[in-house]
């Protein structure tokens, strides 16, 4: 059993831990360097210490500004399933930037009780939403064909946002979820 899940999830079989934290390289998509620190802890001292955050405040700033209405219409469209990120970017538009964002969620398959309470409770918290439900016999199969490519979950949730914002005659301006 055991060498059948290494194949499987193409596991190494010597196992080694990053210098700086407990992450392995069994970890899917983790390299390390000639210190033996992680590609994680690699970023986030990146992020730390070698982004101007400031700067890059400025320059989102700059896009909210560009992108701003004062007809009421929407400002951004942000995909949401009402989990820590897209609703993290929701807010901070909204509060923050003074935008008006529209919160879009690819409904799952099968949602699970506290996904639905988190998506409720951030709508409820003052956000206009969007629920796009799949045709799922399509949804399974092309979820089925991305497992088997590369792991990853379904792409389409990844692709609405743009589908959405092209129909809207908007360019995609806030992908929260299109980093893997």
């Amino acid at each position: 059993m055991k060498r059948y899940v290494q194949k499987q999830y193409n596991l190494p079989s010597d196992i080694k831990f990053c210098a700086n934290c407990t992450v392995s390289n069994q970890r899917p998509r983790i390299t390390f360097d000639e210190k033996g620190v992680c590609s994680a802890c690699n970023y986030a001292n990146f992020k730390r210490h070698g982004i101007n955050w400031e700067e890059r405040d400025k320059e989102l700033a700059a896009l909210c500004d560009r992108h701003r209405k004062s007809n009421g219409e929407y400002d951004v469209i942000v995909p949401c399933s009402g989990g820590a990120d897209g609703s993290f970017v929701a807010h901070q538009l909204k509060y923050k930037y003074g935008m008006n964002p529209l919160a879009i969620t690819w409904a799952p398959l099968n949602p699970t009780a506290i996904g639905r309470q988190n998506l409720d409770a951030f709508i409820a918290s003052g956000f206009n939403h969007i629920l796009g439900t799949p045709n799922p016999v399509v949804t399974r199969k092309l979820t089925s064909l991305s497992v088997q490519a590369s792991w990853r979950s379904f792409p389409v949730i990844y692709l609405w946002p743009d589908e959405l914002s092209a129909a809207h005659g908007r360019e995609a301006q806030c992908p929260a979820h299109h980093v893997w």
